[in-house]
């Protein structure tokens, strides 16, 4: 009699994250993780226990991609419009990874994100408050861009996305820039 196939923590988590980046979290099962490994879904509830437990595994790798991803880019565009291009690239190439991520809207500013800004000579001068508010806008647009990349993703569009998000990033930077120069100069 053969021997029964070992199911590892590790293959499981890998199942489970890869049917989310081909397939979207709305196709996240125990049993769909089962089917792509061959076996039952013991081994799948061995691992997890639940399936909040199984989601919360997929957004942690998930946050981890997205961040191994958001590290690449050009290295001489300025910091934070390297990340908006990074972002339409990741819409580009993981649309069910840029799905999953793109719900939070870009309510919180990422560590690495508050660093480009603050690495701006423009922003420099601008309040915390005022940087979280630009956050906002710059995700809203750069989601909305990259989303419209997801339903024309020909070389034409991107090339158009790349400008969009240049010409109106470096508006609002602009426009908080100023906001900033004219509080100082009004204390």
């Amino acid at each position: 009699m053969a021997r029964p196939r070992t199911i590892t923590a590790d293959q499981v988590k890998a199942a489970a994250f890869e049917i989310v980046r081909r397939e979207g979290v709305e196709a996240l099962t125990a049993r769909r993780v089962a089917r792509e490994l061959n076996c039952s879904t013991q081994p799948v509830f061995s691992v997890f226990g639940s399936m909040s437990a199984m989601r919360e595994e997929v957004e942690s790798r998930t946050h981890q991609f997205i961040e191994h991803a958001l590290a690449t880019g050009d290295e001489n565009e300025p910091e934070l419009l390297r990340l908006g291009l990074a972002t339409i690239e990741l819409a580009r190439r993981e649309p069910h990874i840029f799905r999953l991520a793109s719900r939070s809207g870009g309510r919180t500013i990422p560590p690495p994100v508050l660093a480009a800004m603050r690495a701006d000579a423009r922003l420099s001068a601008v309040p915390a408050a005022r940087l979280k508010q630009l956050h906002l806008a710059l995700s809203r647009v750069t989601i909305g861009v990259a989303h419209g990349l997801l339903e024309d993703p020909s070389a034409r569009a991107h090339a158009e996305a790349i400008r969009l998000l240049r010409y109106v990033g470096d508006a609002l930077i602009e426009h908080e820039a100023r906001l900033a120069q004219t509080r100082s100069s009004a204390r």
